[in-house]
This record gives C-alpha cells, structure tokens and sequence, in this order.
C-alpha cells in the first residue's frame, strides 16, 4: 500500500513537473510575442523630422524627380498677396537644399506649383508664371487671370489641362497647356466654383477640393467638395463637417485622405470608405500648417509662419 501510495505521489510530481515546463515555455513564447510586438510598433512608430534651412515663409511644396520644391515669399512678413519681388523656391533633396528660383524680383508670394516635362508652374497672387527649367534664368512665360482672381492658391493637373484653385473668388480655372510655347497667350476658362476653394487634387478621374472662408469662422459651405464628372463639372460635398481647410494629398494606398485644417488647427486624416475624420497630433510646434504632400512614403508639411518644412514617418 505504501508503494503505491509512493508511485501516485511520483506520477503526480511528474505531471506537476510537466505543467510547469509547459507553463514556463508558454510564458517564454508571450514574452518573445510581446517583444516582437514591441519591436513592431517601433519598427512603425511615427517620427518627425524639421527642415529649416533657407526657408522664408514656405508656404507650399511640391514633390517632383525625388526632390521636394518649396515655394518662399521672402520678405520681414507673411503677406500673401505681396507684390515685393522677393519670392524663390528652393529643392529639397537627400537631407540638403538648392536654390531653383532666385529671388531676382519675379516671384513675390509664389504657391502652388506643378511641373510638366521641363516646365514649372509656379501661381504668384494672379498670375502663373511658367519657367523652362533647362533655362531657369531666362524670363518666364505669364498666364494671366482677371483682376478679381488675387489670390490663386493651388495648382493640379490631368493630361493637358491645368486646373487653378482661387481662393478670393471661389473659381476653378481651366487652362489649356498643350503648347508649351505659346502659354503666354493663353486664356484661363472657368470650370468650377466653390466657396472659398483653396486646393486641388485629381485622383482616379475625380478632383476632390478644400474650402476656407476668406476671413472669419467656417460656415456650412466650407467642407470637401468633389466633381467626378469634368464635362459637367457640378461640385458636390464629400464631408460635411465645417472647417477652414487648406490643402489636400493622398496616401500612397489611396486609402487616406490628408487635410490641413485651421480651425480646428491640426491635420485632419479622412478614411476614404467610412469618412470618418481623426486629426494627428504632432510632437513639433505648428503654427499655420499649409501645404501638404506625400513624397517616399513620407508626408511633409508646410508651416510658413514658423518657417519650415516637417517630414513625418509613418503618419
């Protein structure tokens, strides 16, 4: 009897043995998953990086062959509408910048750009100039608008056809640029209007457009709008929800909308199925972000009052 007694109480202690390896191997497999989780939200943690240099109230960028542009209005102030001849763009590129547009007295509050083959088109209060970048020095080409048209913000393009948010007036303009030697004579025509447009962007055959008032609290009116169809342009609301919105990208998976927004002051990020809007909060002070944009996976922001450029990881 006690033998068997002695044997049951054996097997036990084995059994007993066996659970607690198996406890502890389980417990070493959740900290390795632990760890690896660990590891993967440091692998996509969200970092930002501040550019700087040479940068005079950077109100817009524009990426292009791997380098990102950044329009200055120069100057002691942040005056959109100035006429002081002090603008100059700038490249950024593998963490250094070079001068592409001097501030020879042409530009004074350039923004929005596009760029076509050789050619860059900067908006500059109501006009576009158009400069042959394998002869940057050389006088550019002048797209002008009526006198109403002050404040043209953005620029955004599909085939031929370069379209011009103004933001004064609220228009949209069409300008035929299939000839890229003679777009000095070239008439803007009026495609769209929305209430205080201010950007542009054309994805997968719809143009989607951010609206601000011009001074004071949003209304109703100032939402995302967007026209999908460009021979009967009719702007419709995309969000409902009122903001002084500025300017728009998209991500690389087209998946997330990107909003600069005043008011409430932050970048709002709009999920393109659900449309439901979460803002990102950001570690680096931002006093008036502007222009957005997604170059390499990484998204970058302009804030002109502070002077420079934030470059966002994994937003």
């Amino acid at each position: 009897m006690k033998r068997k007694i002695l044997m049951a109480a054996a097997i036990l202690g084995t059994i007993a043995l066996m659970n607690a390896c198996k406890q502890k191997t389980q417990r070493a497999d959740d900290n390795s998953l632990k760890v690896e989780t660990k590891q993967d939200m440091r692998d996509n943690r969200r970092t930002e990086k501040v550019i700087t240099d040479n940068l005079s109230f950077c109100e817009s960028i524009y990426p292009t062959n791997n380098k990102l542009l950044i329009s200055n209005y120069g100057g002691s102030k942040m005056d959109p509408l100035n006429t002081n001849g002090q603008g100059y763009i700038v490249a950024y590129q593998n963490d250094s910048i070079a001068m592409i547009i001097p501030a020879d007295g042409t530009l004074s509050a350039p923004k929005g750009m596009y760029s076509n083959d050789d050619y860059l088109f900067v908006s500059d209060v109501n006009k576009i100039l158009v400069y042959d970048m394998d002869k940057p020095q050389a006088k550019p080409q002048v797209i002008r608008f009526p006198k109403a048209d002050m404040n043209i913000t953005n620029l955004v393009a599909d085939g031929n056809t370069l379209y011009a948010t103004v933001a004064s007036t609220g228009n949209i303009y069409a300008i035929d640029i299939a000839n890229m030697d003679k777009l000095n004579t070239v008439q803007p025509k009026l495609f769209a209007q929305v209430p205080g447009a201010n950007d542009a962007i054309i994805e997968e055959g719809v143009m989607y457009i951010t609206s601000a008032p011009s001074q004071g609290d949003a209304t109703s009116e100032n939402v995302i709008y967007y026209i999908s169809d460009f021979d009967q342009p009719v702007a419709q609301k995309f969000i409902n929800e009122a903001g002084q919105y500025y300017s728009i990208t998209m991500s690389p998976d087209n998946q997330t909308m990107y909003v600069t927004n005043w008011s409430p002051s932050g970048i709002a990020k709009i999920n393109m199925d659900t449309k439901a809007i979460d803002y990102m909060v950001l570690d680096t002070p931002v006093k008036n972000a502007s222009d957005i944009a997604f170059m390499d996976d990484i998204l970058y922001v302009a804030d002109p009052e502070n002077n420079q450029i934030i470059a966002i990881t994994n937003p």
